[in-house]
């Protein structure tokens, strides 16, 4: 009967709609900093995102909810996310699973693995989209600086200070005048 497949197109759209509302909203929350009212939204718009079979953007929620833990320092929770959001994206862009392992680099730089973050941070800055870029590239420069990579430091710390992209400049300077950093330099130029 067409009326009852009409009926629940309408009910698959409302659900679609609400989902995107309340992953939106999670977003706007995490950008504001208000992470532990931003879980809640997210988490139900990935429970909606199970409900309805939709992969796609459960994974980009799942995702949001690891970033949105990350930026909590919920190390754990964030790692389980980023793990969950590559294990059901083996369809989606490299720079989407790019991201994801940024995120994990991050996770693991933060939590003091160097040798993990080492590894997972290799070639990411290289494979994210453009808007993420820097903030790969800060996490790189740090994680090379802390594994006394110093040469590659420099790199992604140079690329920083010289982006138009205002983001993360900090951190390159900071690569950049760090003693161990300064000290190479200063042997390189003699």
């Amino acid at each position: 009967d067409s009326s009852t497949s009409r009926g629940l197109g309408d009910v698959y759209k409302r659900q679609d709609l609400k989902a995107n509302i309340l992953s939106q909203t999670g977003r706007l929350l995490t950008d504001l900093r208000l992470y532990e009212e931003a879980i809640p939204y997210i988490e139900e718009s990935i429970r909606l995102g199970e409900d309805a079979e939709d992969t796609v953007n459960m994974v980009y929620d799942i995702q949001l909810l690891g970033g949105t833990y990350f930026r909590d320092k919920k190390y754990p929770s964030a790692e389980h996310c980023f793990n969950k959001a590559l294990s059901l994206s083996p369809n989606l862009p490299e720079s989407f699973k790019a991201k994801s392992h940024m995120y994990l680099a991050a996770i693991k730089y933060e939590t003091g693995d160097m040798d993990s973050a080492l590894n997972l941070i290799r070639g990411i800055p290289e494979s994210v989209e453009p808007i993420v870029r820097n903030n790969a590239m800060a996490y790189a420069s740090k994680i090379y600086l802390q594994k006394d990579l110093l040469d590659s430091a420099y790199v992604y710390a140079y690329e920083l200070i010289h982006s138009r992209d205002q983001i993360n400049k900090e951190t390159g300077y900071q690569t950049l005048l760090s003693p161990k950093l300064r000290k190479h330099l200063s042997l390189i130029h003699i």
